[in-house]
């Protein structure tokens, strides 16, 4: 061998156990897009505490092990099923870090043809030889936890040598990230600007398509402009004119193509019981509420957006 091609070859081993840790969770969200798509599947995905920005791996290993985990976690999900996907920083210790990845889903197990032949015939030994190799090729501990209400979780923990760190400003990671609304679209009635610019920022960032109304009349006007393509409505209960109750109730009753089953989440900064009992009563579905908190915001959202 050439001094030369030597020192290619130590060039590509040394990329090659370089894994950027954000460059990973872009390409397996890219990569399990498609197949969560084909099977109508909702896909959430976080990378949390994070402190190191590239560590000491193989890069191909971990990639070819966590491609197997979604893949055979969107197989053995029916339609409609979720499917999460999480990394994150269990410790950190000087240049030494722990990372934590897991693969959840609410579906039957894992493929019986990738297991190894020590596990328990349940769910969770439905899927891993394969797996099990590649996560001992990176000394990583692998755990199954399984039941047939909750589905699978298969985590992989294991140290890594760090490389190079996050900047402080990149280390937050916001709850957004763990929800994804693409596609759908959502109509906000609220008549204070600020709330209603709070509001829509929040629904954009999870993907959302945001339409808005400033009163209940012209909600109402929006809805039925919509023609029944409408995902879902937050609407502000106290409004002039028509407020969001006779809003609610107008829509409930018009007999506009999707006016009974389109869900309507109330935004209200009062917990009275009377308006909580008024705008049930209305037809709406929840109630959120303000100032609204972003965690609860998308968790109840997700209840009727991803059903």
């Amino acid at each position: 061998m050439k001094d030369g091609d030597r020192q290619l070859d130590d060039e590509d081993l040394k990329r090659s156990h370089r894994l950027d840790l954000s460059e990973l969770k872009a390409h397996l969200v890219q990569y399990v897009q498609p197949l969560v798509s084909e099977k109508n599947l909702h896909f959430r995905y976080s990378w949390e505490n994070m402190t190191a920005s590239v560590v000491e791996a193989d890069s191909e290993t971990v990639t070819t092990l966590m491609e197997i985990l979604l893949s055979n976690a969107v197989e053995l999900t029916d339609r409609g099923g979720d499917v999460i996907l999480c990394a994150r920083e269990l410790w950190r210790k000087a240049n030494l870090v722990r990372l934590e990845f897991y693969v959840q889903d609410n579906g039957a197990g894992m493929k019986s043809s990738d297991m190894e032949a020590s596990y328990p015939e349940d769910a969770c030994s439905r899927g891993i030889s394969a797996v099990g190799s590649l996560a001992s090729e990176i000394n990583g501990i692998l755990t199954c936890e399984s039941s047939s209400n909750m589905g699978t979780i298969i985590r992989i923990i294991a140290d890594f040598p760090v490389l190079a760190d996050l900047k402080p400003a990149q280390r937050l990671v916001g709850t957004a990230e763990l929800y994804s609304f693409t596609g759908k679209e959502v109509l906000i009635a609220e008549d204070h600007p600020l709330n209603l610019e709070i509001t829509r920022d929040l629904m954009k960032r999870v993907g959302a398509e945001v339409i808005t109304a400033s009163d209940g009349m012209q909600a109402y006007e929006q809805f039925a402009a919509c023609n029944g393509q409408l995902d879902l409505i937050l609407m502000d209960i106290r409004m002039p004119g028509l407020d969001g109750i006779e809003a609610t109730a107008k829509i409930r009753e018009s007999g506009l193509k999707g006016a009974e089953t389109v869900p309507i989440v109330a935004l209200t900064a009062c917990a009275y019981e009377g308006d909580i009992t008024r705008s049930r009563s209305a037809g709406m579905n929840d109630a959120i509420l303000k100032p609204i908190d972003p965690s609860k915001l998308y968790r109840i959202l997700s209840k009727y957006l991803y059903n």
